[in-house]
């Protein structure tokens, strides 16, 4: 079945991600309001290598998500066959319910099973953020006249920026808290098809599979949907971190706010949209004082670069040397 045409969002009076304007917090904690100018903003005019990494952390999203995918697959799997056991008459009591000492069974089984996925999808989660990370820095040192730094520094960089990323709270939760909401969505589809029957197990199955691992084509929402946006957030709030710490440390203090290859298109009114065609403060001192006239649109210095403003964006940073 073909996919329906994307439709941009009308600008709202709201404050959404398309709205008139938007209030993006900055790298050293301020804020500014930026208002849209309309129109489409311009693709591209970035560094090569940039564009080149940030693409190759993109094209990696799809395996990833499989693989949280089968993650959750791998767990109703693995809890089915222990129903299964539960078939036996041995099991049941004369009304057919499971005995008492099956179900404590059960949920001990359960529980094993929901803690060793929890930790295969941390682990997949930290070591998507670390690799993206590495790659991304790589793209900055191939661009960088200089070089931004060796490559045992710049995989230093990214594992320690993974494992920040993952303890960092930002709205309210950090990663770690919200990769256990999904765990507990694991925990209690599962818990549901404990005394199930042979024959009504399907169907609970169904149910599981449907909560838990919507084919990624049909777009609803679902466990492995809440794990994708995660790991694409992390990956792009984890990247941000690194880039800005990174070229900073070798004095380099502006970058453009790059719209991401495949950013859909919103008539300018998106928060990312905004960003890519405004100009940050302080950005035309900083010009003066290098005695340069490049272009401001979607310019901003390092030391008050927008932060990543809204989940599953993917959007980059391009840096002038």
């Amino acid at each position: 079945m073909a996919r329906k045409k994307f439709k941009a969002k009308s600008v709202s009076a709201g404050s959404g991600l398309v709205a008139a304007s938007h209030g993006v917090t900055l790298t050293d904690g301020s804020s500014i309001t930026l208002r849209s100018k309309g129109g489409k903003p311009v693709k591209g005019e970035r560094t090569r290598q940039v564009a080149r990494a940030e693409k190759a952390v993109i094209n990696r999203l799809p395996q990833q998500e499989a693989r949280f995918r089968e993650i959750m697959r791998q767990a109703i799997r693995d809890f089915e066959s222990e129903l299964k056991r539960s078939d036996s008459p041995t099991k049941r009591r004369l009304d057919g319910k499971l005995r008492a000492s099956e179900v404590k069974r059960l949920e001990k089984k359960l529980a094993s099973i929901v803690s060793n996925s929890t930790k295969s999808m941390r682990d997949a989660l930290v070591f998507n953020v670390e690799s993206s990370v590495k790659t991304y820095l790589l793209g900055l040192s191939q661009a960088s006249p200089n070089k931004i730094g060796t490559l045992k520094e710049i995989s230093a960089d990214a594992k320690s920026t993974a494992r920040a990323i993952y303890r960092q709270r930002v709205g309210g939760a950090t990663a770690a808290e919200r990769l256990a909401v999904i765990a507990g969505r694991l925990d209690s589809e599962l818990r549901s098809m404990i005394g199930s029957t042979k024959t009504e197990r399907p169907a609970y199955k169904e149910k599981a599979l449907a909560r838990l691992v919507t084919p990624k084509h049909e777009g609803k929402g679902c466990a492995s949907r809440g794990l994708a946006r995660l790991n694409r957030t992390e990956q792009s709030r984890a990247i941000h971190m690194a880039t800005v710490s990174r070229l900073k440390s070798v004095g380099v203090g502006l970058a453009y706010w790059r719209l991401s290859p495949f950013h859909k298109d919103y008539g300018g009114s998106e928060v990312c949209e905004v960003l890519a065609t405004s100009t940050g403060p302080d950005v035309n001192a900083e010009l003066n004082k290098l005695g340069s006239s490049i272009s401001t649109v979607g310019l901003y210095t390092l030391d008050k670069f927008p932060t990543v403003p809204h989940a599953n964006c993917m959007c980059s940073i391009d840096p002038v040397f």
